[in-house]
């Protein structure tokens, strides 16, 4: 029972350490999509 309780907190701290990570990077994309979008209409 010990181990699958540590099987949890092993997935739980995967979780906790990419999903972070994955807002940081779609947060990244979305404001250099926001930005090259930006100058592309002001360019225009």
């Amino acid at each position: 029972m010990a181990n699958f309780y540590t099987r949890i907190n092993e997935k739980k701290m995967k979780i906790g350490v990419l999903f972070p990570i994955a807002i940081i990077v779609a947060a990244i994309v979305f404001i250099t999509w926001f930005i090259v979008g930006g100058y592309a209409t002001q360019a225009s």
